[in-house]
């Protein structure tokens, strides 16, 4: 029986894009490819510390199909950083300054809807593009590497859903500057309270990054 793993998703996954690639040959390509590049700000919920201070990185590429001239399909392949630290701090340790963190690595697979407006027009139709993109969908990530200040990961969940909004601005046909909020569907754990409530302990962040469209 066919099984669908981590490794075969990645193939798939590049055979797209260089079939999207090849798709850039046409005057005005059905599909496209960019890359992602930027950083992420995140929390979780349920961990008794406030505030967007555990600092990553959120790289990779990603693949839109146009459906209307305003409206693609996309997928991406990011590596996705995400997790909690008591205070500002790109690599937290367990040390008297930072004694609180929560680490997690994850492979994620958005697939969104981007919906565009601001049409800038040139004489040679091909080198058209819109402005302003509006996405909207869900992301499904595995994570590969959780670590966490007292070293207990085991109940962790390594699978992730997460839905996902965001907003890019278009310098020129290439380059974009975006934001991006995703926040976690199903909890990373469950921990009991002393009056016997379950409480769940949901990730999310903020992601600023930039764009270039092929």
């Amino acid at each position: 029986m066919y099984r669908i793993t981590l490794r075969n998703t990645c193939l798939v996954f590049i055979v797209t894009l260089l079939i999207s690639l090849v798709g850039q040959l046409d005057a005005q390509p059905r599909f496209n490819a960019e890359l992602l590049l930027g950083i992420n700000a995140a929390q979780i919920n349920g961990d008794n510390i406030a505030g967007y201070d555990h600092m990553g990185i959120m790289s990779g590429v990603g693949v839109s199909m146009r459906y209307k001239d305003n409206i693609d399909f996309c997928v991406d392949l990011l590596y996705d950083q995400r997790g909690s630290s008591l205070q500002f701090a790109f690599n937290p340790k367990p040390d008297n300054t930072n004694f609180f963190f929560i680490s997690l690595d994850y492979v994620a697979f958005p697939l969104y809807i981007k919906i565009k407006d601001w049409l800038v027009e040139y004489q040679k139709s091909n080198f058209n593009y819109y402005r302003i993109e509006f996405i909207g969908g869900l992301s499904f990530g595995r994570a590969f590497n959780l670590t966490s200040f007292n070293g207990v990961t085991e109940f962790y969940n390594q699978n992730d859903l997460s839905g996902i909004i965001g907003v890019t601005y278009r310098l020129n046909r290439h380059f974009g500057l975006a934001f991006r909020y995703t926040r976690s569907m199903v909890p990373l754990y469950r921990w009991v309270d002393a009056n016997g409530f379950s409480r769940p302990v949901i990730p999310h962040q903020m992601s600023y990054y930039i764009t270039y469209a092929f």
